[in-house]
C-alpha cells in the first residue's frame, strides 16, 4: 500500500514537473495591430452594357487588437499562432455609361470582415535585453460577414467572398525584455494573398481582389513561469 502511494506521488510530481517545464516555454502576446490595404486590385464590371461599377479600396489605416501565442522550442526558435481580426473596405461608384459624359447614379461603401489565424515560426537573431527576430507564417483568413452604408444591403451587387482564404505573412520584430516574464515588442509586417478572395461570376468582368496588407503590431508579451 505504501509503495503504491509512493509510486502515485512520484508520478504526480513528475507530471507536474513536465507540465511546468512545458508551460514555461509559452509566451502570450496582446498587441495593437495597425495596418492598411496597400494594393488596389478591384476594378469594375459591366451590367447589360449600360452600367459600369468601379471599386476603389479604402487605404485608411485601421487598428484592432490581436492575440498571439508562442512556444519556444529553443531560446531563439519559437512556433507561433494566435487570432487577429481585420477588415478592409471599398467604395463603389455606379456609372450610367450610355450618357455623355457618364453619370454617377449611386455610391456606396462596403466593409468585409475576417478572422485571421497564423501558423508559423520566429527566430531571434539577437537574444539579449534588447532582442530582434524575423518570422514567417501562413494565414488562414476566415470571412464572416460584410457591412455597408446601403440601406437594403446585398453583398457587393451579388459577388460572393470565399469563406476560407490563405495569405503568406512575413515580419521583422524588435523588443525589450523588462523581466523574465514581461517584454515589449514592435513588429512591422506584410501579408501577400495567395489567391483571389472573391468567387468569380461568369457574367462579371472583375479584376482580382487580393488584399495585400502592410502593418505594424506593437504590444506586451507575457512568458509563463
Amino acid at each position: 500500500m505504501k509503495n503504491s502511494f509512493l509510486c502515485l506521488a512520484l508520478t504526480l510530481f513528475a507530471s507536474t514537473d513536465v507540465f511546468s517545464r512545458q508551460l514555461s516555454k509559452l509566451e502570450l502576446n496582446l498587441s495593437a495591430d495597425t495596418y492598411f490595404v496597400a494594393r488596389d486590385q478591384f476594378s469594375y464590371f459591366i451590367l447589360a452594357q449600360t452600367f459600369e461599377v468601379q471599386y476603389n479600396q479604402d487605404a485608411t489605416p485601421r487598428t484592432h487588437p490581436s492575440l498571439g501565442l508562442r512556444y519556444f522550442i529553443t531560446d531563439r526558435l519559437s512556433l507561433k499562432s494566435g487570432l487577429r481580426y481585420y477588415d478592409f473596405g471599398h467604395k463603389s461608384d455606379r456609372f450610367q455609361i450610355n450618357l455623355t459624359p457618364p453619370a454617377i447614379q449611386s455610391s456606396h461603401r462596403y466593409k468585409a470582415h475576417f478572422l485571421s489565424i497564423p501558423i508559423g515560426a520566429d527566430f531571434r537573431f539577437i537574444n539579449r535585453k534588447f532582442f530582434s527576430y524575423v518570422g514567417a507564417s501562413m494565414l488562414m483568413d476566415i470571412y464572416f460577414g460584410e457591412t455597408s452604408d446601403e440601406p437594403e444591403f446585398e453583398s457587393i451587387d451579388g459577388l460572393d467572398w470565399r469563406t476560407i482564404n490563405a495569405s503568406a505573412f512575413a515580419n521583422l520584430g524588435l523588443g525589450y525584455q523588462f523581466s523574465e516574464t514581461f517584454s515589449f515588442s514592435i513588429e512591422p509586417y506584410a501579408t501577400i494573398p495567395l489567391h483571389d478572395y472573391m468567387i468569380e461570376e461568369d457574367f462579371f468582368s472583375v479584376r482580382d481582389i487580393k488584399p495585400f496588407r502592410l502593418g505594424l503590431q506593437a504590444g506586451l508579451n507575457y512568458r509563463f513561469q
